[in-house]
């Protein structure tokens, strides 16, 4: 999974204006709100279970409430909707405070699962591409060889990262403040162990870079992009499984229209995996990017 915030363009070509908030964003606060403007009842210690939910949504920060509970609530919704008999009947009189308490811990757990099958997946996929966003900047070739690749004209750009300039600077701030020689991550061979390895030793650095950034106050934006990569694969895995469920009960049931929804399903799994692809790019760009604007003299 990649790092955890301001967009600058900085040192190069301006950068697309994008807004401040994310959808993500938006989620969390909109959850937030539900849980602590939830309709009240004059009875039966409702302050007292009001006060307990807020309390409840409040322990939960932006980045899980994000990438964690809401594709954990996409899951737990679509395994109601394909297996409506799951719960009890009950009426919307007696969904109170409790419940959507419940509800919030259940999307937490099943999205922390969903958020472990999504790290290894991606893992996979990002290799598929020639390594993570973060990692492309150590392989020149990598543009070249994406081309190879059956699909790669449906893949965002893969390669493109920043411009000439800000390669230079990135190299030689790299250099410079973390006493380490850019060069020798650059992958320069096909031998997957030693690019394994220096892919790995290259966390390390991001990891730097983020902390350079955070102490700059100029990780807003960067947080931002990395919240909604989190979503976007955590809401694919989500709709995979329930794309599953959905077939498995159309072969048993012999239901045409659980195994079309099973199609659309998978279909928007697709969708949301190339926006996962798209906003891991951002994200990898928006770091280098902060990095140079937070290190510049």
């Amino acid at each position: 999974m990649v790092p955890t915030g301001s967009w600058q363009a900085v040192d190069g070509p301006t950068q697309p204006a994008l807004s401040r908030t994310t959808c993500g964003d938006m989620i969390a606060s909109a959850t937030g709100a539900a849980m602590a403007n939830a309709p009240k009842k004059p009875d039966n210690g409702t302050k007292k279970e009001s006060d307990q939910a807020n309390g409840l949504a409040k322990s939960f920060d932006q980045y899980e409430y994000v990438a964690v509970i809401t594709p954990g609530a996409a899951l737990l919704l679509g395994l109601l909707l394909t297996f409506p008999g799951i719960l009890p009947g009950k009426s919307d009189s007696d969904i109170g405070l409790g419940a959507l308490g419940i509800f919030l811990v259940a999307a937490y757990v099943a999205g922390q699962i969903l958020r472990a099958i999504g790290d290894v997946a991606e893992k996979k996929l990002w290799r598929y591409v020639g390594g993570m966003p973060t990692e492309w900047i150590l392989r020149p070739d990598l543009a070249e060889r994406i081309k190879q690749l059956r699909w790669h004209k449906w893949l965002p750009d893969i390669g493109s990262l920043l411009d000439k300039q800000q390669e230079h600077d990135l190299k030689a701030r790299v250099d410079k403040l973390f006493n380490v020689k850019f060069d020798d991550f650059v992958v320069t061979d096909d031998d997957a162990s030693k690019r394994e390895k220096k892919f790995d030793d290259w966390q390390a650095i991001t990891r730097r870079i983020y902390t350079t950034v955070l102490a700059a106050k100029k990780n807003a934006r960067v947080d931002a992009f990395n919240r909604t990569y989190g979503m976007m694969v955590g809401i694919t895995v989500a709709l995979a499984i329930t794309s599953a469920a959905l077939w498995v009960q159309a072969l048993v049931t012999d239901d045409l229209k659980r195994a079309l929804l099973g199609v659309l399903a998978f279909i928007v799994a697709n969708f949301t995996m190339y926006r996962a692809f798209v906003f891991g790019k951002l994200y990898a760009r928006e770091l280098y990017v902060s990095f140079l604007a937070a290190t510049k003299t």
